[in-house]
């Protein structure tokens, strides 16, 4: 947990200065997603697609922050638009997804 605070700690420094980069933006979502801090999370994920709209990773993990907030609807659009843009390589995840996707539309 240590170094996963001093790491979210370095991002938000490094977002200061270069927030236009949809990977720092990324990476700083998915280490809060880590320390437990979804909500968070969420507007770095978001900021990272508005700045690259096809980032699928991206899409994965904003996914994954609304699915813990229990914001199902939301969390069902991001998996679909990470399905939609996924490569072949990420079939693993894109299983996964379209798995939370039916569980989410069901109520589960």
């Amino acid at each position: 947990q240590r170094n996963l605070d001093g790491a979210i700690a370095e991002f938000e420094a490094a977002v200061q200065t270069g927030g236009d980069d949809p990977a720092l933006r990324y990476e700083y979502g998915e280490a809060l997603i880590e320390g437990g801090e979804s909500a968070k999370a969420e507007p770095q994920l978001r900021k990272a697609l508005e700045l690259d709209p096809d980032f699928a990773d991206a899409h994965y993990e904003l996914a994954v922050s609304l699915d813990r907030q229990r914001k199902d609807t939301e969390a069902v659009a991001e998996y679909k638009a990470y399905v939609a843009v996924a490569r072949k390589s990420d079939y693993g995840f894109v299983r996964t997804a379209n798995q939370r996707i039916r569980e989410l539309s069901a109520g589960g």
